[in-house]
């Protein structure tokens, strides 16, 4: 009588944990590379924002000799902690701390992760040398601050009147205090 081979259907011990590693590996040089991703697309999003207040800001001083006046954080109805760190938020624009970016005549076209506001040296009277900023001519700054990767370091931007480019400061140092508006850097 002949003996017949056994017909073996399917993965050996090994074979499957060699494949499990090798999905492992992927993933582990995928994850943070997805990631990184995620946080430079978020992170661009002030570039946009401010490079577009900035527009806005020398719009206002054409039209009326003057940049704005002071213009609160928005959107304003988010506490800046790390619960609401990768969320987007909605300007309100119906508040009324909304009213100078509506005079302004700014909107962010969305949600926003980080949170704006803007610092000048003209008085709600559009008197110069009233305001926050102590400059000799009129000038602003736009500045951006946030969380939007949830690792508990708040990333700030600004952006002036004789400055066309994004500035980040105070990232992640632990020695830069950061209330938001009105503070002095």
């Amino acid at each position: 009588m002949m003996c017949r081979a056994k017909s073996t259907s399917g993965f050996t011990l090994t074979e499957l944990i060699v494949v499990v590693a090798i999905i492992a590996i992927l993933a582990a040089v995928a994850i943070p590379v997805v990631t990184g991703y995620i946080h430079r697309s978020r992170a661009s999003e002030v570039y946009t924002v401010l490079q577009g207040i900035r527009e806005k800001e020398e719009a206002y001083f054409s039209e009326f000799k003057r940049y704005t006046t002071d213009l609160p954080m928005m959107p304003s109805t988010f506490a800046l902690d790390n619960t609401t760190c990768s969320e987007t938020k909605l300007w309100d624009f119906n508040q009324a701390a909304a009213n100078g970016w509506k005079q302004l005549g700014f909107t962010p076209g969305g949600p926003t992760y980080y949170w704006y506001w803007v610092e000048t040296n003209f008085d709600a009277a559009g008197v110069m040398g009233s305001g926050t900023l102590a400059c000799d001519r009129p000038c602003f700054t736009a500045y951006a601050m946030g969380n939007a990767d949830c690792d508990k370091a708040v990333i700030h931007f600004r952006i002036t009147h004789d400055n066309k480019t994004v500035i980040p400061y105070c990232d992640g140092d632990p020695d830069c205090v950061d209330d938001g508006p009105n503070n002095t850097y």
